[in-house]
């Protein structure tokens, strides 16, 4: 026992005194460094780092592994006010010093709800919530961490009287501008969009009061628009502040329900916000209720945004266009168009083609109204329309496809096992399938991309087809052919779509500017080609319909869809011949302008590659197992040792010729009845005569200046003479699709 005291003696000895070391190095330490802190002064290196970099060669970079570009990108943030949005600048204060719980006039009132709104446009645009309805000091109340329902204006503050206007009017408008941003965040979030490009998503580390709901909000509304009517205030004032509040009820009602269950509720919207703007806006401004300052309470690692300026006159222009945009949508989502998939495609890309470019929300909208009963099994909603597409496309006139052929359920029966067929087809097919629509919604980079990674999922769909086609026509004992090769009905679709994703990609290419002046005859051909082969599967699947339309097409019904399919088909081949034809044309002519050096050509470049190129631009159509696009040594052959030089004669005749059947395809299309259909046709036709006044305008330049094509010098002396202008996209170019290059003479 006495050797155990001794020994726990000895450690507390020990952990004595080296408590006792330590403290007297510290304190030594703490010394040391105040002797140092009154030594130090600030000394300026700026002439030394000046004759340091002088030094360096370019493209030497001297670089600490502990300081990254993050941290140096950073240092150069602090303090900034532009970029650091904690900054404080000597004599402000870090809050804004004016109370939400405060009395305020109706005029005040009013202006801060106009604000609201036109904040709120902002939010919609694209821009984060920090920069626009987060600046509102009533807003900012509600949403403190700490503040709880019913989120009181005056949480944390003790108010003795509480002005209804404020705490009763407008902290329910309040409540519903946050439920309004809340429902609009979680449609966007469950649609496909994308962070920053379309919308900024971030609450910066608070909650949109989640603890009350759209029904709360609207029983908000519904007291305030109440105590108005019983006030004492004047009825000018009542009657402009319950068209607010009517407004934002019409509002939470068409944010919270999907399109097709939104009955009529944004056209009353629109007719609330016409009646708004036809009113005087509030001449008591109350700028104090609105600050930047809260950025500095919010997480964030980002800098701040520069904002537009945009007045409330605008900003209800722009909440007009969105109710319109919605409305558009809405007639869209009727089960009308479900019964026809084409016409729902052709209106969806007229919807992600208007103009303006309809915002985020909206789109969001679409696509929520393409897929709100999208199911499983076959009970409607996305299963109907694609099935109702194929059967449209390839099998208008059997029994296979048809509706009644799905509720069969003895399993002996021939429908029962080719519905259980379909089946299991559409449900490997359907996200894809549905994407065509949804990503029409998109901005036009982004619906590039997405074509692009599209066209590998249909062809590998496409394999998978045939194993399906197999076992229907095992079932139903017939086969299908399409040129050489067997083909059955879902692999004819699936390739009919596959290429027509293939055309989409190039042309929405065009559109984008991603392809440099020398590419597009390139490009130009290889669409030619992709037209070409749709427009031989199209005639497939018309030979199939008259050679064998099956039993049931002699019943009324189904002579119908034949005749339907028939006059689908024959437009499309109409447009496929045409596309084909005109991408031949802008071929061609692209190909005799690089010839003549009035494009400039970077494969005599020394960097150029034409391996690296063709892998580069041809990369979303590489990996396709079936329609394998073009080898390098044809694309791209002027590049690759053939001869250059391109006779403007024959060109000239073949290009005339292209232009003359186009048109002649074109006006067939023209004669038809559609008149939705004639729309696209008129840019079309403007195409063709953009390229025949470009061809003449070569002729009249290299006739008036005897520019011969025989001799060796005659590109030259033609670069001496004109000059080729290619328009940037815009209003400038007959059409987004089709870039057809000036030629005019040099001065």
């Amino acid at each position: 026992m006495s050797t155990m005291q001794n020994g726990v003696g000895e450690d507390m000895s020990n952990a004595t005194g080296a408590a006792t070391r330590i403290l007297q190095e510290a304190n030594q330490m703490r010394q040391e460094r105040q002797q140092h802190m009154r030594q130090r002064r600030t000394l300026d290196i700026t002439d030394q780092f000046i004759d340091a970099s002088q030094r360096l060669k370019p493209g030497v970079l001297i670089k600490d592994e502990s300081f990254t570009l993050f941290e140096a990108v950073g240092a150069l943030e602090i303090m900034d006010d532009k970029m650091d949005s904690g900054y404080v600048p000597p004599g402000d204060t870090f809050e804004a010093d004016f109370d939400p719980s405060q009395d305020l006039s109706p005029q005040q009132a009013i202006w801060i709800m106009d604000e609201l709104l036109r904040l709120e446009m902002l939010f919609h645009a694209g821009y984060p919530l920090s920069q626009n309805v987060f600046t509102s000091l009533h807003i900012f109340r509600l949403i403190d961490p700490e503040n709880r329902n019913p989120y009181p204006f005056d949480f944390g503050h003790n108010v003795g009287h509480k002005q209804p206007l404020v705490h009763t009017v407008l902290h329910a408008y309040c409540i519903a501008v946050l439920k309004c941003c809340d429902l609009a965040l979680r449609c966007i979030q469950s649609q496909i969009y994308f962070e920053e490009e379309d919308f900024v998503t971030s609450l910066f580390g608070r909650e949109l009061c989640i603890q009350l709901g759209p029904q709360e909000a609207l029983t908000l509304l519904t007291d305030a628009i109440t105590w108005l009517e019983e006030s004492t205030l004047d009825r000018a004032f009542v009657e402009q502040i319950t068209l607010r509040l009517s407004i934002r009820k019409e509002m939470l009602f068409c944010f919270d329900e999907p399109l097709p269950l939104a009955q009529d509720y944004w056209a009353r919207l629109r007719v609330e916000l016409v009646n708004l703007k036809l009113q005087p806006q509030s001449d008591e401004e109350c700028h104090k209720a609105f600050s930047d300052k809260v950025q500095r309470q919010l997480a964030t690692s980002t800098p701040p945004r520069p904002m537009p300026r945009l007045a409330l006159k605008d900003a209800l222009e722009q909440w007009l266009q969105m109710c319109d945009d919605a409305i558009a949508a809405q007639q869209l989502s009727c089960t009308d168009f479900v019964r026809h998939p084409i016409s729902l495609l052709t209106s969806t890309w007229k919807f992600g083609y208007r103009l303006p470019e309809p915002v985020t929300l909206a789109r969001a909208k679409m696509q929520e109204s393409l897929t709100w009963e999208e199911g499983g099994d076959y009970d409607g909603g996305a299963t109907e329309l694609l099935l109702a597409d194929i059967r449209e496309k390839v099998l208008p006139g059997d029994w296979i496809a048809e509706r009644d052929s799905f509720s069969i359920e003895m399993p002996t029966d021939k429908r029962h096992k080719t519905s259980r067929i379909f089946l299991d087809f559409m449900s490997q097919g359907l996200g894809d399938y549905i994407n065509l629509y949804r990503m029409v919604c998109q901005n036009r980079s982004r619906m590039r991309r997405m074509l692009t990674q599209a066209t590998i999922l249909w062809d590998e769909l496409e394999s998978k087809a045939k194993d399906f086609d197999q076992e229907l026509n095992n079932i139903a004992a017939r086969s299908f052919r399409c040129g050489h090769a067997p083909l059955g009905p879902l692999a004819l679709w699936t390739k009919l779509q596959k290429l027509q994703i293939c055309e989409w990609t190039v042309q929405v290419g065009f559109e984008t500017d991603i392809f440099q002046a020398d590419e597009l005859g390139i490009m130009y051909e290889l669409l030619g080609w992709f037209a070409g082969r749709r427009r031989m599967h199209l005639e497939a699947i018309q030979y199939q319909l008259h050679v064998w339309p099956g039993a049931e097409s002699y019943q009324p019904i189904f002579r119908a869809r034949m005749k339907a399919s028939r006059a689908w088909k024959e437009r499309e081949l109409s447009l496929c011949t045409a596309t084909q034809l005109l991408a031949e044309a802008s071929s061609l002519l692209y190909r005799y302008l690089q010839s003549c050096e009035l494009i400039e050509r970077r494969d005599r470049k020394t960097y150029f590659k034409v391996e690296e190129q063709y892998e580069a631009r041809m990369k979303p159509f590489l990996g396709m197992q079936s329609d394998v696009i073009p080898r390098a040594d044809k694309l791209y052959a002027s590049a690759i040792g053939r001869s250059s030089h391109v006779p403007f004669d024959s060109t000239r005749s073949a290009i005339s010729r292209c232009v003359a059947e186009a048109k002649k395809c074109l006006e067939t299309l023209k004669a038809s009845p559609d008149e939705e259909g004639k729309k696209p046709l008129k840019p079309l036709f403007v195409v063709c005569i953009a390229v025949s006044t470009t061809l003449a305008r070569l002729d009249q330049i290299r006739r008036s200046h005897s520019v011969n094509e025989h001799k060796s010098s005659s590109a030259a002396s033609l670069k001496r003479y004109a000059e080729v202008i290619i328009q940037p996209p815009g209003a400038k170019r007959h059409d987004d699709w089709w870039i057809v290059p000036e030629v005019r003479a040099k001065k």
